[in-house]
């Protein structure tokens, strides 16, 4: 379909669709290394579908590594991880 996970599950997003299918697409889209912008765009989106649905712990690690990487590639990560806090 030329399209690759991370735009699937972009769009899915979009449509309001599944938050299970969107993260496994996410996860899928992080094992082929498609990664998207600066390297941590699945990891942030995915940290985001995972606290969407209210699976926080897992959501906050995936927030984190988005975090880190970002940071990594001299993004400004830090910034990204202030509207997901839960404090």
């Amino acid at each position: 379909d030329g399209h690759d996970c991370l735009q699937q599950a972009k769009q899915l997003l979009e449509n309001n669709g599944s938050l299970t299918e969107v993260a496994l697409l996410l996860e899928a889209a992080i094992q082929k290394d498609q990664l998207g912008e600066g390297g941590y765009e699945a990891w942030i989106l995915l940290g985001d579908t995972r606290c969407m649905d209210e699976r926080e712990d897992a959501g906050m690690r995936a927030l984190t590594e988005g975090a880190r990487r970002a940071e990594a590639s001299g993004a400004k990560g830090a910034g990204l991880l202030v509207r997901f806090s839960p404090f």
